[in-house]
């Protein structure tokens, strides 16, 4: 993976390798465990490393891992967007 959410604005769209589109939220406090928070449709919180990671370590095939950031309105694919990175298997 190749994203680098520290480039993000709250507001901008990112893309999980599973198609679903999240919002970024912003910065998590220093030393907090995790770096980003990021909001799922419905307006659920999660949060994610500076790569876009769910976990640091033990990840799962099911994560909604982080592949791309896409333009602020959520527009463009993967290939399309601001910044990609290849989807793993």
């Amino acid at each position: 993976m190749c994203v680098d959410l520290r480039t993000c604005k709250p507001g901008d769209k990112l893309l999980s390798k599973h198609g679903m589109i999240l919002t970024y939220i912003g910065p998590l406090p220093e030393g907090h465990y995790f770096d980003h928070e990021v909001a799922y449709p419905g307006g659920a919180l999660g949060s994610r490393t500076h790569d876009g990671f769910v976990y640091r370590n033990k990840r799962l095939p099911e994560d909604h891992d982080i592949v791309a950031i896409l333009a602020p309105d959520g527009s463009g694919d993967a290939p399309d967007a601001l910044h990609s990175a290849p989807v793993s298997p």
